[in-house]
């Protein structure tokens, strides 16, 4: 309809006037900007801190239900510990398996590691498993050579409320690899 405008007020002679462009507001475009790197800014805060919120770093990653049978009663305020008569282990190879699990009567998170008694190193260390999980591969620090080793399995107990150390339970067990 412009144009029928136009060619019309060409055809009597009179001038066109041309319309105005739209001029982009600065202030529009930094309210627009400043909108974007808030926006930005949210979306890192929620992927940084609040995945932590969500995902507990200290948990075990590898922790997962296990049906543990305990086969002694615990009074209540005490707590259930496995306990290892021997341990085998593949030579030369850093990843084992055993069974680390937290029997799900407890009201604690488990710790695991494992040390050789000899030197005192620490081959393993556990993220904190929950009541009625457990751990079934290891990954060692290094691999062992075939040979008999003692070893130190510690378990170290930590509240589920805050997360304060409690007490734990040092055990000594023959480990053989080959």
């Amino acid at each position: 309809m412009d144009e029928q405008n136009n060619k019309q007020a060409e055809v009597q002679g009179s001038p066109v006037a041309e319309t105005p462009k739209r001029r982009i507001q600065p202030v529009r475009v930094l309210l627009v900007l400043l909108a974007a790197a808030i926006l930005v800014g949210v979306g890192v805060f929620c992927g940084l801190y609040l995945r932590e919120w969500l995902i507990d770093p200290d948990l075990d990653p590898d922790a997962e239900d296990y049906p543990y049978q305990n086969e002694v009663t615990v009074q209540e305020g005490e707590i259930a510990v496995p306990g290892f008569s021997a341990m085998i282990f593949p030579k030369d190879r850093v990843s084992v398996q055993s069974v680390l699990v937290n029997p799900e009567e407890n009201d604690c998170y488990f710790v695991y590691s494992f040390i050789l008694m000899e030197t005192g190193e620490e081959l393993y260390r556990s993220g904190m498993i929950p009541p009625g999980m457990a751990v079934q591969e290891q990954t060692l620090s290094r691999p062992l050579a075939a040979g008999e080793y003692m070893l130190l399995v510690r378990v170290q107990t930590y509240s589920l409320e805050d997360k304060h150390e409690m007490n734990g339970v040092n055990m000594e067990v023959p480990l053989t690899v080959n």
